[in-house]
């Protein structure tokens, strides 16, 4: 897992959320599959970028009530579809579906379609080259849409939160990346 609050951009930036890799090699494509940590309703599920390395990439952001909302980014797609095209997002959640704790809701990589992850994910290590950017995001619930993910999500008063302690919580382990 990479860690919350690394630099970023030759230390003008700060990683807000932790990078989980997988350095599997099978071919069970379960084995890449990303899951919704807690249950919740889908606020946000667009691909956000211009290209297949552009961006976050395929972005999926639960709300789960009481201010806190869960960004999964980075997530494989196929097939490609720019950000533009809302209406054709191929998506294994939409805009406003509940969703449960456990819920797949993604994969880090199509292995069946020879998928990397999408966006500009940080391909930090030999073997690392598949991630899912997982955030936790502070902001009032009740919030959703399909344009941007700071003025949609975070508007004026949301904040990134260290999501170090559940992802540890959850049986995941910090490696140096």
């Amino acid at each position: 897992m990479g860690e919350y609050g690394a630099d970023r951009k030759g230390g003008t930036k700060k990683h807000s959320g932790a990078d989980i890799t997988t350095r599997l090699t099978t071919t069970d494509p379960m084995a890449y599959a990303v899951f919704a940590v807690a249950e919740g309703v889908v606020a946000y599920a667009k691909f956000n970028g211009l290209t297949y390395d552009d961006g976050w990439g395929q972005v999926i952001i639960l709300d789960h009530g009481n201010d806190c909302y869960s960004m999964y980014a980075h997530l494989a797609a196929s097939p490609f579809i720019p950000w533009a095209d809302d209406k054709a997002q191929p998506f294994m959640v939409k805009l406003g579906e509940k969703v449960t704790k456990g819920q797949h809701i993604g994969f880090f990589v199509d292995i069946d379609k020879g998928l990397d992850s999408t966006g500009n994910a940080q391909r930090t290590a030999a073997g690392a080259r598949w991630q899912t950017h997982f955030e936790l995001i502070e902001a009032p619930s009740g919030r959703a849409g399909s344009g941007t993910i700071k003025g949609d999500i975070f508007g004026n008063d949301g904040k990134s939160v260290d999501p170090t302690a559940l992802l540890l919580d959850l049986g995941y382990k910090i490696e140096d990346l």
